[in-house]
């Protein structure tokens, strides 16, 4: 697993993106507050098809208030 953000908006709520390996190649998954199914999962087999799918979406939970506190 490797994270490529963490997300936050008060009051206490958190967004992950992170790219999992599974048997058919990579998977994006988003996870809301720890919740144990994620939002989103998008599964590729190119790790950047799958990091440029996050971007996007991280582009629009900033635009809709949600600050960025840890990257890779």
């Amino acid at each position: 697993m490797r994270t490529l953000w963490m997300m936050t908006r008060p009051p206490n709520k958190m967004i992950t993106a992170a790219i999992f390996g599974v048997a058919d190649g990579r998977e994006l998954r988003v996870s809301y507050s720890g919740e144990p199914n994620p939002l989103d999962c998008l599964a590729l087999d190119s790790a950047a098809a799958l990091e440029s799918r996050a971007n996007e979406l991280r582009t629009v939970l900033e635009e809709n208030g949600w600050r960025v506190i840890a990257a890779n």
